[in-house]
């Protein structure tokens, strides 16, 4: 894949890169007994943090390609600097692992509860590199102008840039949790974090 050319989406594809690292270090020599082990009853095991992901992010990768698609067809072209105004950079804000706004996850994004660490990881990792993929389809796209469906809600439409900057927020925060669940006190002893002391577990801003 090449390197896209704006650097907005420069930024967005170092993230994604780092997400898929940081993915493969919070499963890595888990068991898939520990990988789906769960803190307490309604608290989601490292697996599930990292499926959820890739649960949500298959919504947004048809409706991505769906707006590059439209933008090319309507020449929505630009190179950027784009702005996105207020509201939209609180929403993207209130997605990042800092976030204090706690929201019930709808029941079409749940992940399911058992499975193989394998093939969580290898899944996430395949819709990992189709999101980087449309990176390069997007560049030269005016990021503001061309907007995304929400796959929460068909009213809802996003600016591109924002689609992915929300998307890598997203990530940051449930690899955060998944972190928190390896490092907890209560996980299995036979597979502590790497390098990672063992803390109490703190689902604040999961």
């Amino acid at each position: 894949m090449t390197v896209p050319t704006i650097p907005e989406l420069q930024e967005y594809r170092w993230q994604f890169d780092q997400a898929a690292r940081d993915a493969d270090a919070v499963m890595r020599n888990l068991s898939d007994r520990d990988a789906f082990w769960r803190p307490s009853p309604g608290r989601w095991s490292v697996a599930e943090c990292i499926a959820h992901l890739t649960v949500l992010n298959g919504f947004y990768v048809p409706a991505i390609e769906s707006s590059i698609a439209v933008a090319r067809m309507r020449r929505q072209l630009g190179r950027g600097p784009f702005r996105y105004g207020f509201i939209w950079a609180w929403v993207v804000r209130s997605l990042e692992p800092a976030g204090k706004q706690r929201v019930r996850t709808p029941r079409i994004f749940t992940p399911p509860a058992s499975g193989t660490k394998s093939a969580v990881l290898s899944e996430f990792q395949r819709v990992q590199q189709r999101l980087i993929a449309l990176l390069e389809e997007a560049d030269g796209i005016h990021l503001g102008r061309t907007r995304v469906r929400s796959p929460v809600s068909r009213f809802v439409r996003i600016p591109l840039g924002l689609a992915f900057a929300g998307i890598v927020a997203h990530e940051r925060r449930h690899i955060a949790q998944a972190q928190r669940v390896r490092q907890s006190l209560e996980f299995p002893a036979g597979a502590p974090a790497p390098n990672s002391p063992r803390q109490p577990i703190d689902d604040s801003g999961a």
